[in-house]
């Protein structure tokens, strides 16, 4: 899989562009790329066109150095000016986590550009995550480099649920793409992005306005994550709610086959809301 890069807004989107059919469009969430979905693009590819994209300040997207660019709002005017660049349409969208608050907004702002919706391990609101525990991280980082924290975060014992996603993919590989990931990340969205998480505003009232297929994805054992789920899939019209057994934050990772299983009925369900043309992608 090669990386394309689109410049526009005056940064450079980075992503990955495979298959044909209707369109994937996947979004990571914070401190993730697009490497979160790397075991499962040429899989999807191989019945849609899937493009994975790196948020500004992850991957291999710009990293601006200025907190003010790092917004939610922002990342949904980032989404908007990457799909009207490439002149895409008949969007099915899935949003991870931080990826899963900009894909809500995006729909809510852009609902004739989607054909369904899928929100995995994410919130229509604002996340009770501790200032304390965010710097803490953040400090540790600083202090310990990406080397040392990486180190640090090997000496302790995952959860049954992560080490399920770890074994899934293997030790090497799984802190291979830690390591990128940190490495990648720019300091400044750290932070920036962090503090959006707890403090961006709430659109959970706007949720009844939408008005086409939607998933609703979470770990089972994600705790933060859970609850905002279930009220997703009770306020948005006709949305399915699908908790995955032994999976956490990364479902994807953690309980491989019930993940892939559940966006498989995803599409099958909304595939008749997205009529494809094929045009504008070899």
């Amino acid at each position: 899989m090669q990386t394309q890069r689109l410049a526009h807004r005056g940064i450079e989107t980075a992503y990955i562009d495979e298959g044909a059919g209707p369109l994937l469009l996947l979004l990571h969430g914070f401190t993730g790329s697009k490497l979160d979905f790397a075991d499962e693009v040429l899989r999807l590819a191989q019945t849609h066109r899937v493009i994975a994209i790196d948020n500004r300040g992850h991957g291999e997207s710009s990293n601006t150095g200025d907190p003010d660019t790092y917004r939610i709002s922002t990342l949904v005017e980032d989404l908007a000016s990457f799909v009207g660049a490439l002149g895409l349409s008949r969007i099915h969208l899935l949003g991870h986590s931080l990826g899963g608050m900009v894909a809500i907004r995006y729909a809510l702002v852009a609902p004739a550009q989607l054909a369904s919706l899928v929100l995995m391990d994410t919130s229509p609101a604002p996340m009770a995550m501790p200032a304390s525990a965010r710097e803490a991280f953040a400090n540790s980082l600083t202090s310990l480099g990406v080397d040392g924290m990486v180190a640090m975060m090997r000496r302790r014992t995952a959860p049954r649920q992560i080490q399920n996603g770890i074994n899934q993919i293997g030790e090497a590989e799984h802190w291979r793409r830690l390591e990128t990931k940190l490495r990648q990340m720019d300091p400044v969205a750290f932070h920036a992005l962090g503090m959006e998480l707890s403090g961006v505003a709430a659109v959970t009232d706007q949720l009844s306005r939408l008005k086409l297929p939607t998933t609703i994805i979470a770990g089972e054992s994600d705790d933060p994550f859970v609850a905002p789920s279930r009220l997703m899939a009770e306020t948005i019209n006709g949305a399915v709610l699908e908790l995955i057994e032994d999976a956490a934050h990364s479902p994807q990772y953690e309980n491989r086959d019930a993940w892939r299983a559940a966006i498989d009925r995803h599409l099958v369900r909304s595939a008749g809301n997205a009529a494809w043309s094929g045009a504008g992608h070899q």
